[in-house]
């Protein structure tokens, strides 16, 4: 009997301490990681809002210039008039301050403007369209992911790179001839001897580059026959 009482006694201490754990272990998400709480990701590319009947949509910029500080980039938007039939696409320049999260690998937007527009279709309304536009871009242009711009940083480096090192796209020069003849690359001034029973004179060697002969025949009595022309490359 007293055996009996004292294994019931353990069971009621053991449910009880079970029911005083549980509160704590529901603050753990599965696998026993603390649960992080922070800035959701950024969306993804277009962002659209829709406000009293108007829809903006804002393309993912394209990088111009960032030092993990200030940024300035351009997007292309498309605006959509409440009972207009269809959208008016246009670009508009960005610059900002931004600060890093690099553990969330995200930038964040700690002041924006828009410095300008173009909405070559849009006539009178364009002024409209931007006002509209600055006043809805700080609810749509709130984060960009670091990856992101870290990748277009790199293309930026790229072209800069490339425009240092130009390639040589010079148009090669181009020899016509009215009548039919044949191009002979003569290394150096040719040594000339005369041919026999002709009027006509024969190359037999050279020593240095810069001149081209163009080899065909002699009217007059069907002989080869050598033409010289110097030109320059």
């Amino acid at each position: 009997m007293r055996r009996s009482q004292t294994t019931l006694t353990m069971a009621l201490i053991a449910l009880a301490a079970a029911l005083a754990v549980a509160p704590m272990l529901a603050a753990f998400p599965a696998g026993g990681a603390r649960a992080q709480t922070g800035p959701a990701p950024p969306r993804g590319w277009p962002r659209v809002q829709v406000s009293e009947g108007d829809t903006i949509i804002v393309y993912q910029p394209q990088l111009t210039s960032w030092d993990y500080v200030t940024l300035i980039c351009s997007a292309a938007v498309a605006v959509k008039p409440a009972g207009a039939p269809q959208e008016t696409y246009g670009t508009i320049h960005v610059r900002g301050t931004t600060r890093v999260d690099r553990s969330a690998r995200t930038v964040y937007f700690e002041s924006m403007e828009i410095t300008g527009a173009e909405f070559p279709s849009a006539g009178a309304q364009a002024d409209e369209f931007l006002a509209r536009i600055r006043a809805l871009m700080p609810k749509q242009l709130v984060s960009i992911s670091l990856d992101r711009l870290e990748a277009s940083l790199a293309v930026l480096e790229a072209r800069r790179t490339g425009k240092s090192q130009p390639l040589r796209n010079d148009p090669p020069v181009i020899v016509f001839s009215s009548e039919a003849a044949v191009l002979v690359p003569i290394d150096g001034p040719p040594i000339y001897q005369a041919v026999a029973k002709t009027k006509v004179e024969r190359a037999v060697s050279g020593a240095s580059r810069g001149a081209d002969y163009y080899f065909g025949r002699c009217p007059s009595q069907g002989q080869p026959e050598l033409r010289s022309r110097r030109h320059p490359g």
